[in-house]
């Protein structure tokens, strides 16, 4: 399993940890820290956020049951559409 967490300086503390460790159960784990830009994050969440809006935008979109959406996808990356 593998999870990234993008956190404030004054969040790193240890009700972070007791927050954070159930989800690894009692497995040993390896921590990276990592200094990222403000502003340059992009984790799960922040994907999850965004598709999350797309759905809601675009719910009212139908797609056809015939449609085949892997070949519709594998055909929009062809170079010769």
């Amino acid at each position: 399993m593998q999870t990234t967490f993008v956190v404030e300086p004054e969040e790193w503390t240890e009700k972070f940890w007791r927050k954070i460790m159930p989800l690894f159960r009692k497995r040993k784990i390896r921590v990276t820290v990592e200094e990222i830009e403000t502003g340059s994050a992009n984790c799960q969440i922040d994907t999850y956020f965004k598709i999350n809006k797309l759905q809601k935008e675009f719910s009212s979109f139908n797609v056809f049951s015939s449609t085949e959406l892997s070949k519709t996808a594998d055909e929009s990356y062809d170079k010769n559409f």
